[in-house]
């Protein structure tokens, strides 16, 4: 009785792959096992999960890192500082404030006869009374009136106190920032120098002066700056005399003056209002002088 030729037949084992010939089986892999193994293996569950543990504690250690600084910060700088603003700068302007520093000018030089500034001193385009003199401090103090927000007014006097400075002839809270105010008496200091170019005003010329002369005092005490100023010795003078050229650390003018003159007519500047907020028209009256 004829046989059937026998056949080899592959069964796949928990193990291994079985058959007649093993050589055979190394040679020519199961189709399903050349698929399976290129498959990317799969991460266990459990590596995933911590992954995403550290990641959040991670997260959780910066964040309570960060509040701790800004927290000590705080505690350690409670005034603020003269790089970042103090607590009594105007807050929205404080983001103008940047640090240089400065050579001072026009510290006096003696001759045999009298004391002087030199005259290619910076100082000098401020000092006298001639059209451009005029014109170079009406530059630095021009328009120092701005309007704060009810939101600036509130942070800057207190909620309980603003009613007190609405101003109903220009429609809201006017402000301007001291260094301007300070600037100004220093203006009306030197025009009280030459009474015949600019008469005193009547009403209130003298308290005027007296009033800038204390405001002065006052900011130079508050200041109190530290730059140490020597005395120098002067052959036409015969003894030793301060010289105040010294180089200072300053808060830059030119970023101030930008900021407040963007408040006044850029896109920066608060619209008149009414008391209700309601928009209105041009102020009534001009700025105050």
């Amino acid at each position: 009785m004829l046989q059937p030729p026998r056949t080899h037949v592959r069964q796949r084992s928990i193990n291994k792959y079985e058959s007649g010939k093993k050589d055979l089986q190394a040679a020519e892999p199961l189709l399903d096992e050349v698929e399976f193994s290129s498959l990317p293996a799969r991460k266990p569950a459990s590596y995933t999960t911590l992954t995403l543990i550290l990641l959040w504690a991670a997260s959780l250690a910066l964040t309570a890192l960060c509040t701790y600084l800004l927290t000590r910060r705080t505690d350690s700088e409670p005034f603020g500082t003269f790089g970042r603003g103090y607590i009594t700068d105007l807050e929205s302007a404080r983001p103008a404030i940047r640090l240089e520093k400065q050579q001072f000018h026009g510290s006096l030089d003696f001759n045999a006869h009298h004391g002087f500034i030199p005259p290619d001193s910076l100082s000098m385009q401020y000092v006298g009374a001639t059209p451009a003199v005029d014109a170079a401090w009406h530059e630095l103090v021009e328009d120092r009136y701005f309007l704060l927000s009810d939101a600036e007014a509130q942070k800057a006097y207190g909620p309980g106190n603003i009613s007190q400075y609405w101003n109903v002839h220009h429609g809201g809270y006017i402000a301007g920032l001291d260094v301007l105010h300070t600037l100004h008496c220093l203006n009306q200091l030197r025009m009280s120098l030459y009474p015949a170019t600019y008469p005193q005003d009547p009403v209130d010329g003298p308290m005027h002066k007296a009033h800038c002369v204390d405001h002065l005092r006052q900011l130079a005490i508050c200041n109190a700056d530290l730059t140490p100023v020597p005395t120098q010795w002067f052959e036409g003078l015969g003894r030793n005399y301060i010289n105040s050229s010294r180089e200072h650390t300053c808060r830059d003018f030119g970023q101030v003056r930008q900021w407040a003159t963007d408040r006044i007519s850029g896109s920066t500047a608060v619209k008149p209002r009414n008391r209700d907020g309601s928009p209105r028209k041009e102020p009534l009256v001009p700025w105050s002088p």
